[in-house]
């Protein structure tokens, strides 16, 4: 799959490094379940997970996302999920690496992702944030996802309960808002 200026792959071997680059940053990872950066061994178990998954989870599943033209920019620009987890409609999640934050690249590569299920026949996507993470609210807000209201869910290692954001966005909500 392609945007205006991104490519979208299914992940690789060779995607290590991309994924270092998120799971090492605290400031990402504080946001995420696991919550704290990742050795380098989770992030290789982690990306030897997804690429076992792959196959099993398509047409959905995990992305790697780079520029089309990164100039003198590293092209990663983060991974994207559409999968089917704790909800039976699909969950969308996403990591952005640090350097591309605020250039508008979560909301292009996930328009055409959610696209990607509607065109598959999914009815309706989900997306959970933590409660005060308002920077993925909007985000979410802008691709016409709707807050639905707070749901408890076990989050890291510890599997401790932590209140999040839900939300939702159906089929005929994106059409309407694409037309």
């Amino acid at each position: 799959m392609e945007t205006a200026r991104t490519r979208i792959r299914r992940f690789n071997e060779g995607d290590l490094a991309n994924m270092r680059m998120l799971e090492t940053d605290a400031e990402i990872m504080k946001r995420t379940p696991m919550r704290v950066p990742l050795t380098e061994e989770v992030s290789r178990e982690r990306l030897a997970k997804r690429l076992a998954l792959q196959s099993e989870l398509e047409p959905l599943g995990f992305w790697a996302a780079e520029l089309k033209s990164p100039g003198n920019l590293n092209p990663f620009v983060g991974w994207f999920m559409i999968t089917k987890r704790d909800d039976p409609n699909p969950e969308l999640g996403f990591m952005i690496v640090r350097e591309k934050w605020n250039r508008g690249f979560t909301t292009e590569i996930s328009e055409a992702l959610i696209a990607h299920a509607f065109a598959l026949g999914e009815e309706q996507l989900v997306a959970y944030t933590d409660t005060d993470h308002v920077v993925s609210q909007r985000v979410l807000k802008k691709l016409g996802f709707e807050m639905k209201g707070e749901i408890s869910k076990p989050i890291g290692e510890t599997g401790e309960m932590k209140a999040l954001s839900y939300f939702a966005l159906t089929r005929d909500q994106f059409r309407k808002r694409n037309s």
